[in-house]
């Protein structure tokens, strides 16, 4: 089943936030770095929400994790504590 270019594009980085959260629970910094990063350009288009989905929180809370993990003083500990939770609205 094929869905149209830009469900399909928001699945997509909908999909990379959720494998770079795994990574990054899993104490994997490049792979998460990596599907982090490609999550929040993947889903910038689609800020404030989409679908119900609150994207604008979704990569606010991401963005602090990629900082941690850009940083030298990284600390899986303080990445991983509270991972987001993806917000779902009820639409109109």
């Amino acid at each position: 089943m094929s869905e149209a270019y830009p469900l399909r594009l928001f699945y997509h980085g909908l999909i990379k936030a959720a494998v770079g959260l795994l990574h990054l629970q899993r104490h994997n910094r490049v792979g998460a770095g990596k599907k982090l990063r490609d999550a929040e350009s993947t889903l910038a288009p689609f800020i404030p929400e989409m679908m119900g989905i609150d994207i604008a929180k979704l990569l606010a809370d991401i963005k602090p994790r990629l900082e941690l993990i850009g940083s030298d003083l990284f600390s899986f500990h303080d990445a991983i504590d509270q991972l987001p939770t993806i917000q779902i609205r009820e639409s109109d």
